[in-house]
């Protein structure tokens, strides 16, 4: 059948597998700020996500880090599974959600000295997410422990706009200018805000059995299905430079695994979630490209780290989880 596609990824070997586990509201730690949720999602990295089916379709009314901070709370409520998609069918999605933070964790000093009297200390940063998306091709599905037929494809491309508002005596008050910390703190709740989805649907399932997000940045993140369990690889050639932290969560004692970097000097930076540095180190990284160091005094909660090459140019940023007791 010439109208049908033949996706081959049988090849695929995962550098690592991850477990998303679907479970009862009722086992979630946040459950109490989603009443209406009907699923919970916990992620690898021990994020919750909390769901409700919405006539056919199945909505995302929030999510919750690990440790309870960075919530998210859809003020918009994202689609993430239609039922009855037919070939051919277009979409247009929005999630939209709203972060309060501190005046002072975005401005620079001399910034929020020189802010007007009646403005007081509270932002408000809208962030919507838009997804355009089409069920663009059906095929056969081939991956490594298991084959699909009459597989729909589904194509999202997704932006994202980001306003920010001052709180003043008279109310909110949007800002022409957004300064770039903004954006940092917003990944830190999102982390890809731009990027095109490829989620490949099978009648009876009501997660995809193959993901494909391409950031543009030459190269493809992929994550498939293995019987009750989703194993994810970065690396569709073999030679992509990519960077992994783990144990994450951890409570102390944690790595960096440089994969396809060369050995040298490089620079490990971890901030707070507004980007307050906490710890600079650096290290002389062999061959076997990994940076190992210990972080338990910290509190509990969600950090960023920063990985700069011997150049300083900034080759990662990324989330770490502490849960020290």
């Amino acid at each position: 059948d010439r109208d049908r596609s033949l996706w081959n990824f049988i090849s695929l070997d995962a550098p690592y597998i991850s477990e998303i586990y679907y479970q009862d509201v009722a086992d979630g730690l946040y459950n109490s700020a989603f009443g209406e949720a009907d699923l919970l999602g916990i992620m690898p990295d021990g994020e919750e996500r909390y769901y409700k089916k919405s006539g056919k379709n199945i909505l995302e009314l929030g999510r919750v880090g690990a440790t309870g901070n960075q919530t998210i709370v859809y003020e918009t409520r994202p689609i993430i599974k239609r039922a009855g998609v037919k070939l051919g069918k277009q979409y247009s999605d929005r999630g939209i959600f709203s972060l309060l933070v501190s005046s002072a964790d975005i401005f620079s000093s001399d910034e929020y000295n020189n802010r007007t009297p009646d403005l007081q200390d509270s932002i408000k940063i809208k962030v919507a997410i838009i997804s355009q998306s089409s069920l663009d091709k059906q095929g056969d599905l081939l991956l490594p422990q298991a084959n699909y037929n009459k597989v729909l494809r589904q194509k999202d491309v997704v932006s994202s706009e980001v306003s920010i508002y001052e709180k003043s005596n008279l109310g909110w008050i949007e800002m022409d200018e957004i300064p770039p910390s903004v954006y940092d703190l917003v990944n830190t709740y999102v982390q890809d805000l731009n990027y095109t989805k490829y989620r490949f649907w099978t009648a009876d399932l009501n997660t995809p059995v193959l993901t494909i997000i391409d950031t543009g940045d030459k190269y493809l993140d992929i994550e498939y299905r293995i019987e009750s369990t989703s194993r994810s690889t970065n690396n569709v050639n073999g030679r992509k430079k990519e960077i992994i932290a783990y144990p994450n969560p951890t409570f102390g004692d944690i790595n960096f695994l440089l994969n396809n970097h060369p050995s040298g000097k490089y620079e490990l930076r971890i901030s707070s979630i507004l980007g307050k540095l906490i710890k600079s180190e650096s290290f002389d990284v062999g061959e076997d490209g990994k940076i190992s160091t210990y972080v338990g005094y910290l509190s509990r909660g969600i950090y960023r780290y920063s990985i700069y090459n011997s150049q300083g140019e900034k080759l990662v940023t990324k989330r770490i989880s502490i849960v020290n007791p």
